[in-house]
């Protein structure tokens, strides 16, 4: 096909997931629209258009006059003033350059886990695609687009585990300096707890893919990284820090506020059946409200690939991811988040929705969806690579009887000519012709 030829290169695939992030943004991109959904309006528009102004204005926008009575700007995590792909929403029209920022990060989503895929998991590039796709566009992180901060974050997560996969081998010291550039951007991205998920996926799979003998050099190369990112991040951190520290965020939250927005068991319907919307209003919701991760969907095909793949033993890591981002983002729904809140008090109760750890499983069902798929490719390819070789053995058997028929029937002519008629003439004329019928 095509299509599959032309996104076996990093180029190709670029391109094709740029052309469905566009083809997502068509209203914004083609028809001047603005996406309002949720946050967008409330909370993203007004931030993000404050901070091009004030940047606009030659000022840099340490503080707003229009929340409450005013309020801290710069040290608010959610402004996100100083994250680098920020400059799209600065320097193109707004609120245009709003839509072209968020289709970047799908698209960086898209790329990323394609290329995990295939340079660190060894998959094949159909299976890397239909993996970042899954992953870029699949339900859950699309919900992350009007929580605009959780999506800056989450959408950097692939090239992280990238750069961080087999850190502690012999040649993976060049890769500490990548890593340090990409947990920076997600220190600047302004989610806290999207960034714990992705710095905890990191240690998992660093110590994953590292072989016996290089477990103390991963951890101090990724402990090397992570400090490097947060020192260069400092201009942002300890502004947040001090802000935090003077509201509610300084002690434990209370139980109702922490576990507010959990999935509930009915939500995991969601796995076969999308929540939808009909003329503009939400139809099918099974939790009876609008919940804030709008969707958890993937689609069947991944869904059932990705339970083919899970009981292979190479994937088994990431079913123990898929496994606990679903516990987790049950919320107090199971025991598990609870039980962790009361053995490490003040961790779990410093953040909020905890629908917000489907992260982990979002990412881990499009890692099992692509290996399985990979899987089905390299069976197919195995099965018609014998057959091909059968085929091949059959008309090079086919050669050999051609010529064996051609040599008998040159030394039948000449015994014709000379007279011949022995028993040995006679069998060398008939046998050709039975092989021949033979072989037809």
């Amino acid at each position: 096909m095509p299509i599959v030829k032309a996104t076996r290169t990093m180029r190709g695939r670029a391109f094709f997931f740029a052309a469905l992030a566009v083809g997502l943004f068509a209203p914004a991109f083609f028809a001047d629209k603005v996406p309002v959904f949720r946050d967008l309006l409330i909370l993203v528009i007004p931030l993000r258009g404050h901070a091009r102004a004030a940047l606009h204005n030659g000022e840099l926008p340490l503080w707003i006059s229009d929340i409450f009575f005013g309020a801290p700007f710069l040290a608010n995590y959610q402004s996100a003033v100083l994250y680098p792909p920020s400059a799209i929403i600065y320097l193109l029209p707004f609120p245009f350059g709003l839509s072209v920022f968020l289709a970047f990060h799908l698209f960086v989503a898209g790329v990323g886990m394609a290329r995990f895929l295939d340079e660190r998991l060894q998959l094949g590039p159909e299976a890397s695609l239909f993996g970042g796709v899954v992953f870029a566009f699949g339900g859950f992180l699309f919900s992350l687009v009007p929580l605009t901060n959780q999506l800056e974050v989450a959408a950097w997560v692939p090239w992280v585990l990238h750069a961080g996969h087999g850190i502690g081998s012999r040649t993976g010291g060049a890769r500490v300096v990548r890593l340090t550039l990409f947990l920076l951007l997600q220190m600047l991205g302004g989610a806290p707890e999207a960034l714990l998920l992705s710095l905890a996926l990191l240690l998992y799979e660093g110590l994953a893919s590292s072989v016996r003998g290089d477990v103390g050099r991963t951890i101090a190369r990724l402990g090397l990284a992570v400090s490097l990112a947060s020192a260069l991040a400092a201009f942002q951190l300890l502004p947040t820090l001090e802000y935090a520290l003077r509201t509610n965020r300084a002690t434990a939250l209370p139980s109702s506020l922490v576990f507010s927005e959990s999935l509930a068991l009915r939500s995991l319907w969601q796995f076969l059946v999308p929540h939808q919307f009909i003329a503009g209003a939400p139809a099918f919701v099974p939790e009876g409200r609008i919940p804030i991760v709008w969707s958890i969907y993937v689609g069947v095909v991944p869904l059932a690939l990705a339970g083919i793949s899970a009981v292979r033993p190479r994937t088994r890591r990431w079913l123990l991811v898929l496994a606990a981002g679903v516990m987790l983002a049950l919320g107090d729904a199971l025991p598990v988040l609870p039980a962790i809140d009361r053995i490490i008090p003040g961790v779990v109760s410093a953040f909020r929705y905890p629908a917000k750890f489907f992260l982990l499983s979002h990412l881990a069902v499009a890692v099992l969806a692509a290996t399985a798929l990979d899987g089905c490719l390299q069976d197919h390819a195995t099965r018609r690579a014998g057959i091909l070789a059968g085929e091949n053995a059959r008309n090079a058997g086919l050669s050999d009887a051609r010529r064996a028929i051609a040599r008998s029937d040159r030394y039948a002519g000449v015994r014709r000519r000379t007279g011949g008629h022995s028993r040995h003439s006679a069998r060398a004329g008939r046998a050709p012709r039975r092989l021949a019928l033979r072989c037809r």
